[in-house]
């Protein structure tokens, strides 16, 4: 994550037109007037399939319930292009590839790309002379803890190529497929500049890591359990061990292992028992966190590793969005992880309850 979360704070900026309003679906008015009785033949002829639509009883709301989240996602963003059909929005999805709005779209990206390399990583990580190509997979950086920095941003960056593919006139599947191989590409691009530089190498696991990261969400929607766990990340400046040691000339905190934690967090109603899951709230989660001491930041194999486990609020269920503009603003914010009570469980020497984590008093 050392080179690409700047890329995706960009990004970020970049991609903030391609939230898209859907509107509402509009609720129908009631057959019969208040007082009204319906025809006798009409209540003779009621079915009890129609009784059961107008009173949905479990097993309806189960059916419901159990709706993949792919299908959800594409019947908004297919709700959405039959607005922009109907009337002209340069903010809502296309209803078919528009070559002006990907031109856009792409050229937004190239941009950020050049601005990211000529403002950060030229002046940063990659202002060292150059060597022959080689490979390093540093599996003993900041103890591993960067490959989960390389799959959170891949998330972040496929969720931002869908959103302007998707505004381009991409299908939902389509836009899913070339964000997750855009995420991929993103992250060869800069391993293989890695890999001329003497202190680093192309890393195939960090280049994994990233890919993985970015098709992450389509993973979910093609298979529901998976929707279950959150990938998640907090940054709280607890420790100044990684700027005293001399952190990166660019000043970037990207790779201030020590005040990263990265989460998954598991939405625990989900797993319930019907008779259990509605005494517990669809909002709480348990998150379980990995981060590193003071003592393995700049370092190849000391300090240790830690681990927690959290309480941790679901965004999406909180506020129950609507329409797919709220949806994906909600999504974005719900991979952060917001402070709460957590416990480091391990190192054993230093387990302890932290009241609002990652703040530390």
């Amino acid at each position: 994550m050392r080179r690409i979360l700047p890329v995706l704070l960009l990004l970020l900026g970049a991609s903030a037109p391609f939230a898209q309003e859907a509107p509402g679906a509009a609720v129908p008015e009631d057959s019969f007037a208040a007082g009204a009785n319906p025809p006798a033949d009409s209540v003779s002829g009621t079915s009890a399939a129609e009784e059961g639509a107008a009173t949905p009883d479990a097993t309806t709301v189960d059916a419901a319930s159990s709706e993949s989240v792919a299908e959800t996602n594409a019947a908004l963003l297919e709700e959405e292009r039959g607005s922009a059909a109907s009337g002209s929005s340069f903010w809502k999805a296309s209803p078919t590839i528009d070559p002006w709005r990907t031109a856009i779209f792409g050229g937004l990206i190239l941009g950020t790309y050049g601005a990211a390399y000529g403002l950060v990583f030229a002046k940063g990580w990659w202002d060292e002379s150059g060597g022959d190509f080689h490979f390093g997979n540093d599996f003993d950086y900041a103890l591993n803890l960067d490959k989960g920095g390389h799959a959170f941003s891949g998330q972040l960056m496929g969720e931002f190529f869908y959103d302007g593919l998707t505004w381009s006139g991409f299908s939902h599947n389509a836009a899913r497929g070339f964000a997750g191989l855009g995420a991929f590409l993103t992250h060869v691009a800069i391993d293989v500049k890695d890999g001329y530089a003497p202190e680093w190498g192309f890393s195939a696991v960090d280049v994994l890591s990233g890919t993985a990261g970015g098709f992450w969400p389509w993973l979910q929607e093609l298979w529901s359990p998976l929707d279950a766990i959150e990938f998640k990340a907090s940054y709280w400046k607890n420790s100044n061990t990684y700027w005293e040691r001399g952190g990166t000339s660019s000043g970037v905190f990207t790779d201030d292992y020590v005040n990263w934690t990265f989460w998954a967090s598991w939405r625990v109603e989900r797993a319930l028992p019907k008779a259990a899951a509605r005494f517990w709230p669809d909002w709480l989660c348990l998150a379980f966190g990995f981060s590193i001491d003071d003592s393995a930041v700049l370092s190849r194999a000391d300090g240790e590793r830690e681990f927690y486990v959290a309480l941790d609020w679901d965004l999406e269920e909180i506020f129950k969005p609507e329409s797919r503009a709220l949806k994906r603003l909600v999504s974005y914010a719900n991979t952060i992880k917001l402070p709460s009570p957590a416990v480091r469980l391990y190192p054993k020497a230093r387990r302890e309850l932290l009241l609002v984590y990652p703040i530390l008093f």
